[in-house]
């Protein structure tokens, strides 16, 4: 039997970056002139910027033109370029690398973050240097396209189908839905878990430490 790769997503996944980005996102539609409960970005966090602003413009009939879209996404990167040191790995994460070592399973990090906070979130969550890393260089189509996750497989050299996506947002569950693997939730990006249940997760843990105690659950 072919041990299943495991595909993460990063942020509220392995980091708990989640509230700097919805921090980032209140300051940069502010700076618009625009002021929304925070939930409002929240509920969209793990789209991409621009598929974000794009929602939330259409959500409330913001009719923002291109040009203040842009300008929008550009204050949040900026925002959120500041605070991203504030973020730190979520608990559990050196027991997942721990675990997934002892038991030789093979996994990669799939997220629509520019290459260099990727790279600043990486550190923050202690991933192994020879992780193999998709960022939103790589991708032509974000998620909820399951692009990313596919192209995370491509590199491990295993099919998307037979692997495992973990995600903290909808939108990790709707892309691995998508391709046909095998989705679970982790609770640590604000997602409840009868949301992630409903877009498509087969289970929900509290983190990533929590799944890595209940492997067998998954058929590790």
């Amino acid at each position: 039997m072919t041990q299943p790769a495991l595909i993460f997503d990063l942020d509220g996944t392995l980091v708990d970056s989640v509230y700097e980005h919805v921090v980032a996102w209140h300051i940069a539609f502010a700076s618009a002139g625009v002021t929304l409960p925070a939930f409002e970005y929240h509920k969209r966090i793990g789209m991409t910027g621009a598929m974000l602003v794009s929602a939330v413009s259409d959500a409330f009939d913001l009719n923002l033109s291109q040009d203040a879209k842009k300008a929008i996404e550009k204050r949040q990167s900026d925002a959120y370029h500041q605070r991203i040191d504030d973020a730190r790995a979520v608990p559990g994460v050196d027991l997942l690398w721990r675990t997934l070592a002892t038991r030789n399973i093979p996994c990669a990090i799939a997220t629509s973050a520019d290459p260099d906070d990727a790279e600043r979130l990486l550190k923050i969550a202690h991933v192994p240097e020879d992780t193999v890393v998709v960022t939103k260089r790589d991708e032509t189509e974000s998620k909820p396209s399951p692009e990313p996750f596919a192209r995370a497989a491509e590199k491990l050299g295993v099919k998307l189908r037979d692997s495992i996506v973990i995600g903290d947002a909808v939108w990790d569950m709707l892309s691995s839905r998508r391709a046909g693997a095998l989705g679970i939730g982790v609770l640590t990006g604000g997602y409840s878990r009868e949301e992630l249940v409903a877009a498509g997760a087969y289970r929900v843990y509290e983190n990533v430490g929590e799944m890595s105690r209940r492997f067998a659950e998954l058929g590790l």
